[in-house]
């Protein structure tokens, strides 16, 4: 994996999210922090990696929860990791109070197959060529549909305010989602309220950095965001 950002402050204060790559660019987090400024999203992706890695590349170790049989063994992988990195933050600083949490988006490939869980922002797109925009995984800013979708009325902004945060409760739900892809398929990853009406009719080419912020920020200049486009397939 391969991936470009671009983020855009607006007139009201969103964390930005943190991206990390594995060394062998298989394994991708996007981390969000919500609450103490000192966040180390860092050892948070750390752990992530460790644990996924220990848990696909020991399979006679024992499982500290049931695999569900709806899911591939990758999915079981992921899905253990997070359930066991939600209890760790619960348990070493929620507990008590509130004091931090996470959105997440976590992906890894193995071959043509993407697989990836979200937890709150950001939305992702998936890019391919000749096609429109579609959103897959877990919606969580309704709606994606270009055809309905309205920008909201320049000059207002509400506040943004996370759908789901890792680390807040003790038990945590979400769903793994995995989709076979071709080697020109990118994913578009944003943390904003709404998505930009005008992504929608851009062909793949004019769907760059460059272009896909310049759209943002004009739907509404008031509304902070980050976006990333990720190449599933590196060529380097």
């Amino acid at each position: 994996m391969k991936i470009q950002e671009r983020s855009f402050s607006g007139k009201i204060f969103r964390p930005k999210p943190k991206c990390y790559l594995s060394s062998n660019k298989k394994l991708m987090t996007a981390i969000t922090p919500w609450g103490q400024e000192a966040a180390d999203t860092q050892d948070l992706f750390e752990n992530i990696e460790t644990q996924y890695n220990f848990l696909s590349e020991d399979k006679e170790s024992t499982q500290p929860f049931p695999k569900l049989m709806s899911l591939t063994p990758i999915e079981n992988d992921m899905r253990t990791t997070i359930i066991q990195i939600n209890q760790n933050i619960f348990d070493k600083i929620n507990q008590e109070e509130y004091a931090m949490g996470f959105e997440l988006f976590f992906a890894t490939v193995v071959g043509n197959i993407l697989t990836f869980i979200q937890i709150g922002q950001p939305v992702v797109l998936i890019d391919q060529p000749h096609q429109y925009l579609r959103s897959i995984g877990q919606t969580v800013t309704p709606p994606l549909n270009h055809k309905t979708l309205s920008p909201q009325k320049r000059g207002t902004a509400h506040p943004p305010l996370p759908y789901q945060l890792l680390g807040i409760h003790e038990d945590i739900s979400f769903h793994p989602f995995f989709f076979r892809f071709q080697s020109e398929d990118r994913l578009i990853l944003l943390n904003r309220n709404v998505i930009p009406a005008k992504w929608f009719y851009l062909k793949r080419e004019e769907r760059t950095v460059d272009k896909l912020s310049q759209l943002a920020a004009e739907d509404n200049p008031h509304i902070p965001f980050w976006l990333g486009i990720i190449d599933l397939m590196d060529p380097t």
